[in-house]
């Protein structure tokens, strides 16, 4: 159990240095969370994920795990990086970018009989090599967890993270509201500028156990998400507020749960102004073998502002999800996932509300221990009702093999396109990626 814990726990610093992009609106779910959740664990030192909100694969870092039993562990690592990008503009044009990334990082494992806490730092140092002008960008992540068993049936859960520095604009590249040059919703990214960036989300959560078939858990937190400075508020603009949610969980057999979540979350604006969004959802999980799990979703989320997007009535927005996992054998050596989700999201630009149907399809094929291969493709849709629906849409390819055990060698190459959206007449919009990363990590345990 700590194994895959203490890896996707580390696999968040990256994540969170390369990935800043906020999670849905109407949840609680903090990025180190989603991250987590996306995380796929294996015994590779270094983990290749692919958030579906940007289809831009996390950077490769390396991570092992503590002791079982209980102990103390740390993670050293460094991971270096080359990237070649390729940007169209709006006169049809090509721009080159070329840069070097090198993300050192630790983390520090601590696990008791009833208490459990990790924390790890990183920090992502992105050095232009073709764009004049450009000075060494840096942004800095950290994270730290704690879970404390303080009677039988209750746990607290203690969590926080941080992200502040330089934030490119295209790590990642932008989907439809998504952090870039404003208005991010109308026009898409088309320069390698960074800006002052800050990320802070902290919550804390009570769970218990009910019955033997139910579970009931209790959060709030707070966050605080955007750009610093007249600049980095003209990139991205800060979003803050407190959330919070209840959810209780019913498992009608072995096979089958059942959650039901409700949960608020106030984005407060620049200008005095706020969104406040309320969501209720209901959730169906089915096991059917050993290898098959897919997860059902629907529910409903209510704004105090007329929402942008036509599957929305009035201050209503549809909620759902489908997922589907496939694993061939307990150590996942072969993994298909299938993403659909519609949710609401908060506009900063222009402060109101607006629903993102995006979709995701990734295969994992680990051949051996120490090998990895991946691709994957994805689509991002926002049906907006005052303008042009919008649409972008990425695919990619990824490669990883660790050798002498503290050495992990990696490549890849991407590509994301505009297919629908009213800057389409203006160029197109493409951009190119391509990576290979060296990875070295040391392990100690106590």
């Amino acid at each position: 159990m700590i194994a895959p814990v203490a890896a996707c726990l580390l696999a968040v610093v990256a994540a969170q240095a390369t990935s800043p992009e906020p999670p849905p609106a109407g949840s609680t779910t903090s990025a180190a969370d989603v991250d987590t959740q996306k995380a796929s664990g294996t015994d590779l030192g270094a983990r290749f994920t692919d958030p579906p909100e940007t289809g831009i694969p996390m950077q490769p870092y390396a991570t092992s795990p503590g002791k079982e039993a209980g102990g103390v562990a740390m993670d050293l690592g460094v991971s270096s990086l080359f990237r070649a990008r390729t940007l169209s503009t709006t006169d049809s044009s090509v721009l080159w970018g070329t840069d070097v990334e090198v993300t050192p990082g630790a983390s520090l494992l601590v696990v008791l009989p009833t208490f459990k806490m990790s924390t790890g730092y990183a920090a992502r140092l992105t050095m232009p090599l073709n764009t004049t002008g450009s000075a060494l960008a840096v942004l800095s992540s950290a994270y730290l967890k704690a879970d404390w068993q303080v009677a039988p049936l209750w746990t607290l859960t203690a969590s926080g993270t941080g992200v502040f520095g330089q934030n490119s604009q295209l790590l990642p590249a932008t989907t439809p509201g998504g952090s870039g040059p404003p208005p991010a919703t109308l026009d898409p990214v088309r320069t390698f500028e960074t800006y002052p960036y800050v990320s802070l989300n902290a919550f804390l959560r009570a769970s218990t156990v009910l019955t033997q078939r139910s579970r009931l858990s209790l959060s709030a937190g707070y966050q605080d998400v955007g750009g610093v400075g007249s600049g980095g508020a003209a990139a991205q603009p800060r979003t803050w507020g407190p959330m919070g949610d209840v959810a209780w969980s019913f498992r009608a057999s072995p096979a089958t749960t059942l959650t039901t979540t409700g949960s608020v979350v106030d984005s407060m604006l620049t200008g005095n102004l706020y969104i406040l969004l309320g969501t209720v959802e209901e959730s169906w999980n089915q096991v059917w073998t050993p290898d098959l799990e897919t997860t059902l979703s629907a529910g409903l989320a209510a704004s105090n502002t007329d929402s942008i997007t036509f599957l929305s009535v009035g201050h209503l927005l549809p909620v759902a999800a489908a997922r589907v996992r496939f694993y061939t054998d307990e150590l996942h050596q072969f993994r298909l996932a299938l993403d659909a989700t519609l949710a609401p999201y908060v506009d900063t630009y222009v402060q109101v509300s607006y629903q993102r149907l995006t979709g995701t399809a990734s295969l994992d094929w680990y051949p051996t221990r120490d090998t990895f291969v991946g691709a994957y493709i994805s689509a991002a849709w926002v049906p907006f009702s005052v303008r042009a629906p919008e649409a972008y849409g990425t695919a990619g390819a990824s490669f990883g093999w660790t050798f002498w055990k503290v050495f992990t060698a990696g490549a890849g190459a991407f590509t994301q396109t505009q297919l629908q959206g009213p800057s389409l007449g203006n160029g197109a919009f493409r951009q190119w990626s391509i990576y290979g990363s060296l990875t070295l990590r040391d392990h100690l345990q106590f």
